[in-house]
């Protein structure tokens, strides 16, 4: 989807049934994009690819299907699409 519209990669990622991953913080303002019309927004912040790779392996592990390693992201780990309906803002 490379130069779509922020718009036009929501409605793709929902219609495949995917979580939304990216750095682009406009995707957390519920107003253009409600949270009830997604399979669920991650935005990332980091400072470095290390960190970037630190961070997208525990969103693996813990939320996408991986082995559930916390208490407290069983029951997101348990959907057929984990964030569907939700947003989270990541950061280290």
């Amino acid at each position: 989807l490379w130069r779509a519209s922020d718009q036009e990669h929501n409605r793709v990622a929902r219609r495949l049934l995917r979580t939304l991953i990216t750095f682009d913080r406009d995707f957390l303002e519920n107003k253009r994009f409600r949270p009830s019309k997604s399979g669920g927004v991650v935005v990332m912040s980091v400072p470095d690819q290390r960190t970037r790779r630190r961070l997208l392996q525990s969103l693996d592990r813990n939320i996408f299907g991986g082995p559930v390693q916390h208490e407290r992201c069983k029951a997101l780990a348990t959907s057929t699409i984990p964030l569907e309906g939700r947003k989270i803002d990541v950061h280290p």
